[in-house]
């Protein structure tokens, strides 16, 4: 992966979370993003409040669906493929 992004309209910790998952992403190939969970966003952002872990796993579910519908070696996924708002 050469760039993540995300969005988020959510709280503060959702933000932590996308962007550390964004920042975990950079220099892994696709596979290697994939097989990523939410305890390597969890323990790389030191643990986060009981009431606050689900920011972790929206993270880390979004990262596995953008690779899911990632168009891979020219080909396109069949919903389109390409960029989607929000995504990574």
């Amino acid at each position: 992966m050469k760039e993540a992004r995300f969005t988020t309209t959510g709280c503060a910790t959702s933000t932590a979370a996308g962007s550390m998952a964004a920042r975990l992403t950079h220099g892994r190939s696709l596979a290697g993003v994939a097989r990523m969970e939410q305890a390597d966003v969890f323990e790389s952002l030191g643990g986060l409040p009981p009431d606050s872990e689900h920011g972790a796993l929206l993270a880390s579910n979004t990262r596995k669906a953008a690779v899911r519908s990632h168009p891979v070696r020219g080909t396109r996924h069949a919903s389109g493929g390409g960029a989607r708002r929000g995504g990574w």
